[in-house]
């Protein structure tokens, strides 16, 4: 027996240091393993949030009012200038799984009082509205497919208002047909007009998701529809003094490649936020009977927005925009706006 119990003393040292490794070991957890466990946690939080799914409406309303006023100042004209302004920018997205369906509508509107002219002048008329269906690939959700439509448009009539009468050319002859009566409106085009319709399809990258930037190209094929129920568009000529030429507007449509760059963001811890869209159509068919050709029918579109939030109820705004559709007018148009707005928003 004393030789047995010599023999199994060591096994029962063995199994008695195993069963406390054992028991320190579920006791207490090692560092290794806490902060395994607070990389996986800080993982989850750097893991991107799938974009929302369903419907994303948004509705933001600014408005604005300025007033100037002089008398004997050299070089500036007595009176008074006010300007009252709209501008509303609204949205609605449905996104389920890889699809999106993605619509805008943007209007603004600017009414100014200026010295020497008894009526407002309309210096901001604009309405914008652009909807699109994107589907994204699932390997490359980045990469997708796309269609939608748009239209752009004033939304009131364009008068002319000068401060004495003025003989017009109506015709393009060099001869008085018309007499714009000083401070009397002058009707060039009628509301909604001229009226532009578009419709688009091709393919979409959005390579680019980020707070700062969020990029987007777009190339496809489209085509347009103007509708300019006989408006006049001012062509005047500085070599006749005593006369202001008009030009008739004219229904037209034409189809083309049409590229698109567009990209928003938000700077500054959301202090300011921004926005630009950069679109250019090479038509390659028209009905127009013009003399223009290949690249000078391009037309090129670009706005560019910026925002600084001085409060949740208050912005700073300013709003560029530069177009060129030569078969309406061939010059380039270009509309400045800044507005110190009273802003309501509601949504995303």
């Amino acid at each position: 027996m004393r030789r047995t119990w010599k023999v199994m003393v060591p096994y029962l040292l063995v199994a008695l240091f195993w069963f406390a490794g054992q028991a320190k070991a579920e006791t207490f957890i090692p560092k290794t393993t806490k902060q395994t466990d607070k990389t996986k946690k800080t993982d989850k939080k750097k893991k991107k949030k799938p974009p929302k799914q369903g419907w994303i409406p948004s509705v933001k309303v600014a408005f604005n009012f300025a007033m100037a006023q002089s008398q004997g100042v050299i070089g500036v004209p007595d009176g008074t200038t006010v300007a009252l302004g709209l501008q509303l920018n609204s949205g609605l997205i449905f996104r389920h799984a890889n699809h999106e369906w993605k619509s805008q509508l943007a209007i603004i509107e600017t009414q100014t009082k200026v010295p020497g002219i008894d009526p407002f002048i309309k210096s901001a008329d604009k309405l914008d509205f652009e909807s699109n269906y994107i589907y994204s690939l699932t390997k490359v959700k980045w990469l997708g497919f796309y269609g939608g439509l748009s239209l752009t448009t004033p939304l009131f009539s364009s008068k002319l208002i000068k401060d004495k009468d003025t003989a017009l050319d109506l015709n393009g002859d060099g001869t008085a047909d018309a007499t714009a009566m000083g401070q009397k409106p002058y009707r060039l085009t009628k509301a909604v007009s001229p009226f532009m319709f578009k419709q688009f399809a091709g393919m979409t990258m959005n390579p680019l998701r980020k707070k700062w930037m969020n990029l987007a190209f777009k190339v496809g094929t489209g085509a347009i529809e103007v509708w300019t129920r006989n408006g006049f568009v001012v062509d005047d000529n500085t070599d006749t003094k005593d006369l202001l030429e008009l030009k008739r507007l004219f229904d037209y449509v034409e189809g083309g490649v049409e590229f698109q760059l567009a990209g928003n963001g938000n700077l500054a811890d959301k202090l300011l936020s921004y926005g630009f869209k950069a679109n250019v159509m090479i038509p390659y068919a028209t009905n127009a009977d013009t003399d223009l050709k290949g690249g000078q029918l391009t037309n090129v579109e670009f706005t560019f927005n910026l925002g600084i939030n001085l409060a949740k109820w208050a912005a700073l705004n300013y709003s560029l925009s530069v177009m060129r559709y030569p078969l309406i007018v061939e010059k380039w148009q270009v509309t400045n706006n800044l507005m110190l707005s009273i802003t309501a928003a509601v949504g995303e």
